[in-house]
């Protein structure tokens, strides 16, 4: 649920579904072993996914919307830190 501050955002929770599933098959066991064994930040990893589909021409935007929402609440001190970077 969202804020007040933020009720003007609109997310459709059922595309949102489907981009949740699109990142989950982007990040497979080798991307994932990947990045683990490059040291990868979890910033890095998401401008990494956010790249992708946007090279590719693939709306996330759901996505991109809830990880702004996340991020928000994050550094307002609404949400715990452990929260911060969710799929």
């Amino acid at each position: 649920m969202l804020g007040k501050n933020y009720s003007f955002i609109e997310i459709d929770d059922n595309v949102l579904i489907d981009e949740v599933r699109r990142v989950n098959i982007y990040i497979c066991d080798e991307k994932r072993k990947n990045w683990d064994e490059n040291n990868k930040k979890v910033d890095e990893q998401w401008v990494e996914i956010f790249e992708h589909f946007s090279v590719r021409h693939i709306d996330i935007a759901n996505l991109k919307k809830s990880r702004r929402i996340s991020l928000v609440y994050v550094f307002q001190g609404q949400m715990p830190v452990s929260n911060k970077f969710f799929l």
